[in-house]
């Protein structure tokens, strides 16, 4: 549930999202600064895995999944009342969600999964990635349709996924 709500559905819906974000003038961006936020979101999260699973070895991955719903929720609030601004966007969306998605998602889970699982665990592996996967085809539909009811404007689409991401909080804490 918690990788469902966050890795997988982060940069699937971020892709419907984000372009709109173009034509909002105050924000002041243009494609080039666009891709290059998503560049950040990708390589900030190759570059965070050592730090995440550090993170993990230390503390657990319990702590990880609840700190990084935490920071992914606060992330997506930041984008939707606070970004005004590339660099800001760079900052919050490249960086902070980026390393966050990092923390409640795919590398907790799998720590977890690989610990909990010896004799079956290629299946659970194989169960973990169908259902982050299928996030990436359910979230995106849903927040174009969101978007689409309430005007399509970029922010409604990053409420659901606050939402979303605010329901992954305590189901990573519980885990």
């Amino acid at each position: 549930m918690a990788s469902f709500c966050s890795s997988g559905i982060i940069l699937a819906t971020a892709t419907i999202v984000n372009p709109l974000m173009l034509q909002d003038e105050a924000l002041g961006m243009n494609a080039t600064m666009l891709g290059t936020g998503f560049s950040l979101f990708v390589l900030v999260q190759g570059i965070s895995a050592p730090l995440v699973g550090a993170l993990i070895s230390k503390f657990g991955a319990r702590f990880s999944m609840t700190l990084g719903a935490v920071v992914l929720l606060c992330a997506i609030l930041a984008l939707i009342f606070f970004v005004s601004s590339p660099v800001a966007y760079f900052a919050v969306f490249g960086v902070v969600a980026s390393a966050a998605t990092m923390m409640v998602g795919q590398l907790a889970v799998q720590s977890t999964l690989g610990s909990w699982f010896v004799e079956r665990r290629g299946v659970a592996m194989t169960c973990m990635m169908v259902i982050g996967a299928s996030s990436s085809f359910i979230a995106p539909p849903a927040v174009n349709a969101i978007m689409g009811a309430t005007g399509g404007g970029w922010r409604s689409g990053w409420y659901l996924i606050a939402a979303l991401v605010a329901l992954a909080i305590p189901v990573a804490f519980s885990w």
